[in-house]
């Protein structure tokens, strides 16, 4: 279980909420999915995160491509840093479009080599 703390309309903070979360992994054998043709990855800096919880899904080429929305004072939040998330995504045998850049964010696609 997770905790959002949405916003209303105006902006102004709203109640915290209760969510379930469930791991990428355990979802797709859930439905039954063996491969992702294209995964879309925008969580507000805490991409690094979410890539190591399924590094092994990540390695194995279920998935083919994935579009990382990459913003760094979102990413030092937790600590990390642009250059770990290419470091993750090399390891796990992808290659990214665009690489390294010098703008606050933007989105990077990255295609598994084995496609």
């Amino acid at each position: 279980m997770n905790h959002l703390k949405p916003r209303h309309a105006d902006g102004q903070p709203g109640g915290a909420e209760t969510v379930s979360l469930v791991a990428l992994d355990d979802l797709l054998t859930v439905l039954g999915i063996e491969q992702i043709q294209l995964l879309k990855i925008d969580i507000e800096g805490f991409e690094l995160q979410a890539l190591q919880s399924f590094r092994r899904l990540l390695s194995s080429g279920a998935i083919k491509t994935i579009v990382i929305e990459i913003t760094d004072r979102f990413l030092k939040r937790f600590g990390d840093s642009r250059a770990q998330l290419y470091q993750v995504m090399d390891e796990c045998q992808f290659v990214p479009q665009i690489g390294l850049s010098s703008h606050w964010q933007y989105d990077d696609i990255f295609h598994h080599r084995g496609q």
